[in-house]
């Protein structure tokens, strides 16, 4: 058979029930491109050729993947990745979505798989492998829930065209065409980065940074990324400088993907809660200004959160990072503090102990400037490590 990615751009992938047995995906046969004369020389979805790369780039690229037809190693198509080109894949990631709340499974496998490819590890690791790293970093920064499901990115990941899983074909389906963790199990199935992207991660560390960037930007607010880095295994890596060119690509995604902050905000929150820490009053000043007082979204910036005072609450730079950990939150009704019962250790009573249960130490004397009960509530449902002290529902 022959199919035409672009005007003028045929590839030929041979005639077998191996490959014509596989469903039409997008137009186009889901063929693994296989030519060499006793066998497998790798495997290159055709769909993920047609969104890999923009029409402008394929004149120069026309003569490598004719080069398949020859029986050539595909290799050259690995090598010739760019840049911004691997950057959009994970631009558009599909994540699930139902109204505002978060599903940040995908991103944090993301991030979890570029960690471990700067490690220098293999590019596939069994399901068994990733699920109990997946569930920490879910329980960790994703909403709390009974029940973690890691097989779900692990299996959903492969059509966002970053991810690939060995031997699918033995992967048995739940009706909504999830995967069995007991069939992923079973068959010691294995998953990881496509090639294509693995080999460009590891060949470029600026790529794999601007790509955690990118991802965490998107996904969790700015008190998380830092611990997320340390978590995932990205932060051993630093870069000593930035490369040249991505400050440029990570200012394009900013201003085309990113939700406009309201530089308003901050000083509307702060100037409401008179520069104090709503929670213990912490107000030290330098030179008449607040240091450590930061103006904190209740409702995520990421999560759709409007850039509202009644959206926000002034908190210190401690209980700001405790309040989007999920470590405490408000009682909608009474804006009392609530503490989750899985926080302890040393200095937590003097730090945040001693408030459970208080009233806000400083609030808007305006009641219209206060924090509204529907962001509240979407912190507790979503942020907050124990939902069930509040709706035990």
């Amino acid at each position: 058979k022959r199919f035409t990615l672009y005007p003028g751009l045929p590839v030929s992938v041979p005639r077998s029930k191996k490959y014509t047995r596989r469903p039409v995906t997008r137009g186009l046969d889901s063929a693994r491109i296989s030519k060499s004369p006793n066998g497998h020389c790798g495997r290159y979805p055709l769909e993920f050729l047609l969104f890999l790369y923009p029409r402008s780039s394929f004149d120069p690229l026309a003569s490598e993947i004719k080069s398949l037809d020859n029986g050539d190693s595909p290799s050259s198509i690995v090598c010739m990745l760019k840049f911004d080109e691997v950057l959009n894949l994970f631009q558009s990631l599909t994540v699930w979505s139902n109204g505002t709340e978060r599903a940040p499974h995908k991103p944090l496998l993301a991030l979890w798989a570029i960690g471990r490819c700067l490690e220098g590890r293999d590019r596939l690791a069994s399901y068994e492998t990733i699920a109990p790293k997946l569930k920490t970093l879910l329980r960790d920064f994703g909403p709390h829930r009974k029940v973690y499901h890691p097989e779900d990115p692990f299996w959903r990941l492969q059509k966002d065209h970053v991810w690939e899983i060995d031997r699918p074909n033995l992967v048995s389906l739940t009706d909504s065409g999830g995967a069995h963790t007991s069939s992923l199990k079973r068959h010691n199935i294995r998953g990881g980065f496509t090639e294509p992207v693995f080999d460009a991660l590891r060949r470029n560390q600026a790529l794999a940074h601007t790509i955690a960037q990118m991802l965490l930007q998107s996904h969790f607010p700015t008190t998380l990324h830092d611990e997320i880095m340390r978590a995932t295994g990205i932060a051993a890596f630093a870069l000593d400088s930035e490369p040249h060119g991505v400050e440029e690509i990570e200012l394009e995604y900013v201003s085309s993907r990113r939700l406009k902050r309201n530089d308003g905000f901050r000083s509307s929150v702060l100037e409401a809660y008179e520069n104090q820490c709503a929670v213990c009053e912490f107000a030290v000043r330098l030179d008449k200004n607040p240091i450590a007082i930061e103006a904190a979204h209740i409702q995520w910036h990421r999560a759709a959160g409007p850039a509202k005072t009644i959206n926000g609450l002034s908190l210190c730079a401690l209980h700001h990072k405790l309040f989007d950990k999920g470590v405490f939150t408000l009682l909608p009704s009474e804006l009392k503090v609530i503490v989750s019962e899985e926080a302890s250790g040393h200095g937590f009573e003097e730090s945040l102990g001693q408030y459970h249960e208080k009233k806000l130490a400083v609030v808007p004397d305006d009641y219209d400037q206060r924090p509204a009960w529907q962001y509240i509530k979407w912190h507790v449902e979503q942020v907050f490590k124990s939902p069930e002290q509040i709706f035990p529902s």
